[in-house]
């Protein structure tokens, strides 16, 4: 059979996104490591697409400002960052140890990756043509690995003022898979499922190996 492409964030939404939330308009971001793209339908067609070069690796690289590598600065982010903290609930003598001699103040921590989750998010606002502020009645959906960092849910309500933003950490789609094979439903996978959904379908049913 002749090849097929598909466009990585329609075959997404296609397995993300509700009938509802295409048709009434919706904003769908997809927080990557080293991009976010977001997307913009309405009354079910893609309106808008556009790919920020800002993702959760950026997150990591101002983790290393503390003198850490690479590798452990990502098992920090992993172990102790939040899109928001309440500072009320912060102790300012609090400390995040990185190794048995050192440790960080958890305060500047905070301050640091709350910084660069708001860049990301306000990068994402401003993609949002005015023609369709007041098209988004099915709100913000989120996916893609940066979802899982804590808060961001709540974050992106904070600085967009819309009530209606929900995670999807899977797709609405079943992808035929060998018995062997685990998928974590933590949506870090989404995009590539979305695709192999897409292939499953014009495929002879063989079951994705390892």
């Amino acid at each position: 059979p002749e090849p097929r492409y598909y466009l990585t964030q329609m075959a997404l939404a296609d397995n993300i996104l509700s009938d509802t939330e295409k048709r009434t308009g919706c904003v769908l971001v997809d927080l990557g490591a080293g991009t976010t793209t977001v997307s913009i339908y309405y009354k079910n067609i893609l309106r808008h697409m556009v790919t920020i070069p800002l993702g959760g690796n950026n997150i990591t690289k101002d983790i290393t400002s503390f003198h850490i590598d690479e590798m452990e600065a990502e098992k920090l982010k992993l172990k102790h960052a939040a899109a928001y903290t309440n500072s009320a609930e912060v102790d300012p003598e609090m400390k995040i140890s990185i190794d048995p001699q050192r440790t960080i103040p958890y305060r500047e921590f905070v301050n640091l990756v709350e910084a660069r989750v708001e860049e990301i998010i306000k990068n994402v606002l401003a993609q949002i043509p005015s023609d369709y502020i007041d098209k988004i009645g099915g709100g913000i959906v989120l996916t893609g690995g940066g979802v899982n960092l804590k808060n961001m849910e709540t974050t992106f309500r904070k600085y967009s003022n819309i009530e209606r933003v929900r995670v999807a950490k899977t797709i609405n789609s079943s992808v035929n898979t060998a018995k062997s094979i685990s998928i974590e439903n933590d949506a870090t996978l989404c995009a590539a499922l979305s695709l192999l959904h897409k292939a499953d379908e014009i495929s002879s049913g063989r079951p994705l190996s390892e």
